[in-house]
């Protein structure tokens, strides 16, 4: 045998050898069964200031250590249920995939060793001496007025489900389960039964849980609008097909829909409109990119479609890569007025109609390669002239009621916060562009669209800028 096919060879068993050994780690990772995971996964917990499912802190704690909701097929649940019951297991797992990131590292062994201390479960309600209700985990400072038996329910309830999870004896494990429930709502109706979310808010947490994938949506959504732009760009001056007409617009309309139930299951659960952060917005932009292509997409539908796609889809993957499994928390006092939602989406109304405006420019510019192309980049640039005027009078209409808003929270209609200041910058550079004698050049639609492509830079420092980089009181949207 040649010496090249020795060393393939050796290579080759060596290769094998791993993939059995991974495969063997595989196998021996235990967890809880499928459905006794899910039943521990309905448990109530307060979690980020707030009442939910259990579910929801698996799903949080599964994403921040593995990325994703879920682990070699093995659900959120029943990755904290491995964790908690089958501690060596785990550990060796995780001690054979290999991070090069330290601070990620110290941050997912922190996270592991708040599990081990039970500190992050309080998912029992009880009363304490004051006669406020209060929700502990195990290992806490019980109250001295709790009753004996009530005492060793909470303070050996976990210890008593890892005997059941040793000896499998699941179906007493289940019923333990189903006594912890009952002590939870007990405890609650003797206090106040409105303390709990209801059943209904509750299975809907439970449905969001498992289908709030952002990441998909933005992947699909990108993928389709790149495709319907190549067809857009490369078949410009054929007859339009019919079919991929039809097929763009519901595209469109199939990816608005989901997302409206995702931010309409997101606000029942919270209770408040989803606009009080940064990854809020987002999609609250997406899903307006989408509306303005459906409104604006009967007479172009395939370069409408194409632009509003790529927008909603960039906007979704930029949300869900700076958060992949977004919090919904209470909202801070300052958020908890009616000038919220107004105030904000108005805003997001204008940055939407600002990002397809921009993105407009930069198909024109590419267009512009092919000088037989005028007729379409003045198509785009009549598109981009007529978002011009709402975009502007939405960002006017937000900084007004923003200014009000500020006046009742803080005293003062305007204090030269960077978000204001960027906010006034940014209505002032379009509003340039509104004024035909003042800048003649911009008549002509490359130079419109080269405009409109620099001017969403100050969008951009405005809305990122200040929330990441320069801070002010509206920093807390970061």
């Amino acid at each position: 045998m040649k010496l090249k096919d020795k060393i393939f060879t050796r290579i080759f068993i060596v290769l094998i050898i791993m993939a059995l050994g991974l495969a063997a780690s595989a196998k021996e990772l235990k967890t809880l069964p499928k459905e006794t995971a899910v039943e521990f996964g309905d448990l109530y917990i307060y979690y980020n200031g707030r009442i939910c499912p259990l579910q929801t802190f698996a799903k949080d704690f599964t994403v921040k250590l593995y990325g994703k909701p879920s682990y070699k097929g093995f659900t959120s649940e029943q990755v904290l249920t491995g964790w908690l019951f089958y501690r060596s297991d785990w550990e060796n797992e995780m001690m054979n995939s290999v991070e090069k990131d330290a601070k990620s590292d110290e941050k997912k062994l922190k996270l592991i060793s708040q599990l081990y201390t039970l500190k992050p479960l309080k998912i029992f309600p009880c009363e304490d001496e004051k006669n406020i209700l209060k929700w502990i985990c195990p290992s806490d400072n019980i109250p001295e007025n709790i009753f004996s038996d009530e005492w060793l329910f909470i303070r050996k309830s976990i210890d008593y489900l890892g005997e059941l999870v040793i000896s499998k004896d699941y179906e007493n494990l289940s019923v333990t389960l189903l006594k912890i429930k009952d002590f939870q709502k007990k405890k609650c109706e003797q206090f106040d039964a409105s303390i709990l979310p209801s059943d209904f808010v509750f299975r809907i947490e439970k449905c969001y849980n498992f289908c709030a994938r952002y990441d998909f949506l933005a992947y699909f959504s990108i993928f389709f609008g790149f495709i319907f732009f190549a067809i857009y760009f490369l078949k410009i001056r054929k007859a339009n097909c019919h079919f991929i007409m039809i097929f763009s617009k519901s595209i469109v309309l199939i990816l608005f829909v989901l997302q409206t139930i995702l931010i309409a299951m997101r606000w029942i659960i919270g209770g408040h409109i989803p606009m009080a952060s940064s990854v809020e917005t987002q999609h609250f932009i997406a899903w307006t990119v989408l509306l303005i292509t459906i409104i604006i997409g009967k007479k172009s539908a395939l370069q409408t479609a194409s632009i509003g796609l790529i927008v909603s889809g960039l906007t979704l993957l930029l949300a869900s890569i700076s958060s992949p499994n977004p919090k919904i928390m209470p909202l801070v006092p300052v958020l908890s007025s009616p000038l919220l939602g107004l105030h904000v989406a108005v805003i997001m109304v204008s940055y939407a109609l600002f990002g397809i405006m921009f993105f407009n420019g930069l198909a024109a510019i590419l267009l512009n390669i092919n000088k037989d192309n005028k007729e379409e980049i003045a198509k785009l640039a009549n598109v981009s002239r007529k978002m011009l005027f709402p975009a502007v009078g939405f960002l006017a209409i937000g900084i007004f009621v923003g200014a009000i808003w500020a006046n009742v929270s803080w005293g003062t209609y305007w204090s030269w916060d960077p978000k204001e200041t960027w906010s006034l910058i940014t209505m002032m550079i379009y509003a340039i562009a509104m004024h035909k004698t003042m800048v003649p050049a911009l008549q002509k639609p490359l130079n419109f669209h080269i405009f409109c492509v620099l001017a969403f830079m100050s969008v951009l420092v405005t809305y990122f800028g200040v929330n990441y980089i320069l801070g002010g009181m509206h920093s807390y949207a970061a």
